[in-house]
């Protein structure tokens, strides 16, 4: 799947992303991996917080609501810490650190997968 960053005024290809939709899927997340590339992301649905205990590396998170729109973001995320969401949060984006600020992502922009 791609993630697509849609605002008022563009459309623009952001990353390649990978879906966590299961029960297992979501457990599992980023653990076990050395690093998150630049051009990928994991996609956690239903996710309302998240959790970087027994990550090796820091993430940018974004959460979405039911029609994906972006209604908060934390930007590099340490290892073993926790975030939670805010009202409404259905789902979760976590990105490589410093992802947000590369990709201009913005409360209110509207995350697309193709």
């Amino acid at each position: 799947m791609l993630l697509i960053r849609r605002t008022r005024e563009e459309i623009e290809h952001a990353i390649e992303i990978k879906s966590a939709h299961s029960w297992w899927t979501r457990l599992v997340g980023l653990l076990g991996t050395s690093t998150l590339h630049n051009h990928h992301a994991i996609w956690l649905k239903p996710c309302r917080s998240i959790h970087t205990i027994g990550m090796q590396y820091a993430i940018d998170v974004v959460f979405l609501d039911k029609e994906q729109v972006v209604r908060k973001l934390a930007s590099t995320i340490q290892p073993f810490r926790i975030c939670f969401a805010p009202r409404g949060t259905r789902s979760v984006v976590e990105l490589a650190a410093g992802s947000i600020q590369r990709l201009d992502i913005r409360i209110d922009d509207q995350l697309v997968l193709i």
